[in-house]
């Protein structure tokens, strides 16, 4: 803890706006390295030879959110005082989905804010599973603003979750999905490639690099999809990622129309769209019809 507290302050030192910590409450386990309790048997209702089973199908109680990781925080936040300007944001997987624990870990002493996956829906959401988490939100956490976002690199894309078969519509929700994000209250973030609308890339299973794909032996498991080099022009065999021959997952042919050299000169692409969304001020909060998204300024 004392090396993770002197890196920290050497690139305070250096002028670093902040940090973002990665599982902030998985820094501690059970002192006595109990078992968490399967979901379902572990071997009844099985048939799989191996008999792997997946981190949820599991009540993990003895491995997450242990009350000693607030005090690691806090140990870490110490170093901020003399970097009043810099800030602390967490990255919080909510597997149990208890909001009681953000209001722990958004104090003065311990996270200015967290990111979890409340928005990365597997589905389209209807407007009433968007106005629930939303008054859930403001009735639970009324003085926290929670960084929200709707993908990041350990879950498939947005447009590859809300999936259509019409070309208009998936366009159309890929930029109210962005929309939303927007107007949530408190802060946004926005995974690379989602301001452009990319699906998950395609990858073989030669090419899987991602050890939770391979341990599963399942491609669909694998995060690979959405990990795949971003596109920044069009040309090029590397859509301008990298000067290399081969990149450590493969470019997608796919993603040439979605390049960003591509969208800056759309005005109606998602790119653009984003943008306009993003300088019109963050709105506040969204008012939802299943067919319409209206922001309150």
């Amino acid at each position: 803890r004392k090396a993770i507290k002197n890196i920290a302050k050497f690139w305070l030192d250096k002028g670093l706006d902040g940090f973002r910590l990665d599982a902030c409450n998985y820094y501690a386990h059970d002192p006595e390295l109990k078992d968490n309790p399967p979901k379902f048997s572990l071997w009844e209702n099985d048939t799989r030879s191996d008999k792997k089973l997946n981190f949820k199908d599991y009540h993990n109680i003895y491995n997450i959110s242990q009350p000693q990781n607030l005090d690691y925080l806090e140990e870490l936040r110490e170093i901020f005082t003399n970097y009043p300007n810099a800030m602390m944001l967490g990255e919080m997987l909510m597997v149990n989905g208890d909001l009681q624990f953000v209001n722990e870990y958004m104090t003065e002493k311990r996270l200015d804010t967290i990111y979890s996956s409340f928005l990365i829906y597997p589905d389209y959401p209807t407007a009433d599973k968007v106005e629930q988490l939303l008054t859930n939100v403001e009735n639970e956490l009324p003085e926290k603003e929670l960084c929200s976002v709707l993908g990041t690199h350990d879950f498939h894309r947005v447009a590859s979750r809300w999936n259509t078969q019409n070309p208009q519509m998936q366009k159309n929700m890929v930029i109210q999905s962005m929309a939303l994000l927007l107007s949530m209250p408190g802060m946004s973030s926005i995974y690379q490639g989602d301001e452009l609308g990319l699906r998950n890339g395609s990858i073989t299973f030669e090419q899987m690099k991602d050890p939770q794909g391979i341990n599963f032996n399942d491609l669909k498991k694998s995060r690979d999809g959405c990990r795949v080099p971003f596109p920044w022009t069009k040309q090029g065999a590397s859509l301008g990622f990298n000067t290399s021959e081969k990149s450590w997952l493969p470019v997608q042919e796919t993603f040439r129309e979605a390049a960003v050299d591509v969208q800056i000169n759309d005005p109606d692409s998602v790119f653009a769209m984003k943008n306009d969304q993003t300088t019109a001020g963050h709105a506040g909060m969204a008012q939802w019809n299943p067919n319409l998204c209206l922001s309150l300024r």
